[in-house]
């Protein structure tokens, strides 16, 4: 089954810093890299839209 994705980056006050995925992918396990060069060390959360699926997690970014 494929769906529409969608997978952001936000920082602590719910900017949205970066769309790091946003097409279409088949139910299965995937990986995607953040490139967070040139993003302070601090706390971010990223957030997955797959359909009527949504999920965020906090992130912790160390330098």
């Amino acid at each position: 089954m494929y769906t529409q994705v969608t997978l952001n980056i936000y920082d602590v006050e719910g900017r949205n810093l970066n769309t790091i995925f946003q097409g279409v992918k088949q139910a299965d396990n995937h990986i995607i890299e953040w490139n967070a060069e040139g993003y302070p060390s601090g706390v971010y959360f990223v957030k997955l839209d797959a359909g009527e699926f949504t999920q965020t997690q906090k992130l912790m970014l160390v330098k």
